[in-house]
């Protein structure tokens, strides 16, 4: 789940002084709706793995959505949390390990009777399994931006990529370091319409996750804006598929990428 940046920082950026850039293009995709595996693919390998980046890739998916942070030596690792406690059952922060350390300890299966053992993985190896096989959706949790964005480079995956931001320095960031990165993020829905219109105006974003009506989508369309509408969750099924479906959204985020593709095979929209 995402909260945006734009819902507490919007009308800061008013004031920036930014002057208007051009859209930049999506990684190319085709299929009629873009589907990113929340996580890779978690249904029986633990999320944020290697294995479940791999899921990710065979069950057919567009996009692996992969969350980073760095350790305290600034190593760039594959984890959601602040802390590696869901993950492996040991309440340490990210920030506050190195590289060694956190690389060492198990991450806990998802099926008890699972014999193969998995680890949280950096983020060099995500890009070395992600390269010419399916693009990344960089949900850009805490790291430094050039660090990140170098590594990018040096795999050559920058038109595999799509970033996340969750801060108003974080956009500013990537607005500066990689101009031609596509970025995505939340929207304040209660904020006045013309006042956003005029902030997307000047700060254009590539795709928002958080349309949920198809007034919002049909406007955010217009300015050519893509939805890929977050639809993981535990009551994720048929339902929300077809809702969003009827919404008219660009793409899916999901928890159960292989049953949503198969759904959408039988629907003729894959």
């Amino acid at each position: 789940m995402h909260y945006g940046l734009l819902t507490m920082g919007i009308v800061l950026l008013f004031s920036c002084g930014m002057n208007p850039e051009e859209k930049v293009s999506l990684p190319f995709v085709d299929h009629q709706h873009v589907i990113i595996a929340h996580r890779g693919n978690h249904v029986e390998v633990p999320e944020n793995t290697l294995a479940a980046f791999e899921e990710a890739i065979r069950c057919g998916a567009d996009y692996v959505e992969v969350d980073v942070r760095a350790t305290a030596d600034g190593h760039l690792v594959t984890v959601h949390d602040e802390t590696i406690t869901k993950m492996t059952g040991f309440d340490r922060k990210v920030e506050e390990m190195t590289w060694d350390e956190l690389r060492t300890i198990p991450v806990i299966p998802v099926r008890l009777d699972d014999p193969q053992s998995y680890f949280i993985p950096d983020f060099g190896s995500v890009l070395e399994l992600c390269r010419d096989r399916i693009h990344i959706y960089l949900d850009f949790k805490k790291a430094d931006v050039r660090q990140t964005f170098d590594m990018i480079k040096e795999a050559e995956m920058e038109d595999q990529i799509v970033i996340y931001v969750n801060s108003i320095d974080q956009y500013h960031e990537w607005r500066t370091i990689a101009p031609d990165i596509p970025l995505m993020t939340s929207l304040p829905w209660d904020m006045d319409r013309t006042d956003l219109g005029e902030w997307l105006d000047e700060h254009p974003i590539s795709i928002v996750d958080n349309a949920r009506e198809k007034e919002q989508i049909e406007w955010l369309k217009k300015r050519g804006i893509a939805v890929w509408l977050d639809v993981q969750g535990r009551d994720e099924g048929a339902e929300k598929w077809e809702n969003a479906l009827f919404l008219g959204v660009d793409g899916m985020q999901s928890d159960r990428p292989a049953a949503l593709i198969q759904y959408l095979h039988e629907k003729g929209k894959r």
